[in-house]
């Protein structure tokens, strides 16, 4: 083998290798996760050998969710950017009260969900360039049937990016929301469910149910999971047998014509 045709072998493996190990940083792809800014991460422009230098001040928000949200409900979420900058990337992750994951993310378009650890974060699968000095990505979220402290935090970075083909000149917009979940919810403003009544609650044995509305109920109970339990008519009174319970939190479902609200009840041994 000529040292010529070496050279040029060893040439081009180099220019592979720099062009392999340096993709992330020019054009980041499924960024590493814990880089939200939520408690004990950090963020692309805060770890080490990230992105460093970048002076812009645009904004990020969410948008698709209320400040108060209903159990076991999905919601269409987006983050988005409003910056001077040139391209884009993205993660999230939901934590409880204690900094645990809390409900279920599902990937939209040019997203995808990773889990790391006990956490779990959508990211970007490809940066991307702003149009108008905005850019968005988009995805879904279940909430739990409970939270606990019954409050969760979505934690949120978007890179903004001078797209000059290095990791320089970039820093990040960096946002928190809160949001609260109701113990009870209704379907319609008009319905008053307090018309129903639930105890005790807790309960350990027997839980009763009565109702004042005129017309039977149809109720559905269901696990902390989404899971359907039991199905069953309110006529005014009952009494529900949840001795071979396990101990958490359940919701008696209740519908009324094309109206349903729901309650929570907590079983304790």
């Amino acid at each position: 083998m000529s040292n010529f045709f070496k050279l040029a072998m060893f040439s081009l493996s180099v220019l592979i290798i720099f062009n392999v190990s340096s993709g992330f940083k020019i054009d980041p792809k499924n960024p590493p996760t814990g880089q939200t800014g939520a408690p004990n991460e950090t963020t692309c422009s805060t770890a080490s050998g990230c992105h460093s230098g970048g002076t812009y001040s645009g904004t990020v928000a969410l948008s698709g969710l209320p400040d108060k949200i209903l159990p076991l409900t999905t919601y269409d979420i987006s983050v988005n950017l409003t910056s001077t900058c040139v391209r884009t990337g993205f993660e999230l992750t939901v934590l409880d009260k204690s900094n645990a994951n809390c409900g279920t993310l599902t990937a939209g378009t040019n997203n995808n969900v990773k889990a790391a650890g006990t956490r779990v974060y959508v990211r970007q699968t490809n940066a991307s360039n702003l149009s108008g000095g905005k850019a968005s990505y988009s995805f879904k979220w279940k909430s739990p049937a409970s939270i606990v402290g019954d409050s969760a935090f979505f934690y949120y970075v978007m890179l903004q990016a001078n797209g000059n083909g290095s990791t320089s000149g970039d820093n990040v917009a960096k946002g928190k929301k809160g949001v609260s979940i109701s113990a009870v919810s209704a379907t319609d403003d008009n319905i008053d469910e307090k018309m129903v009544q639930i105890f005790p609650n807790p309960t350990a044995d027997f839980v009763n149910l009565k109702s004042d509305f005129q017309e039977p109920l149809q109720v559905k109970m269901i696990n902390s999971e989404g899971k359907g339990l039991m199905n069953f008519t309110l006529d005014k009174s009952k009494s529900l047998d949840v001795r071979t319970l396990s101990n958490g939190v359940y919701f008696l479902s209740f519908k009324k014509g094309n109206q349903t609200f729901t309650k929570r009840i907590n079983i304790t041994h």
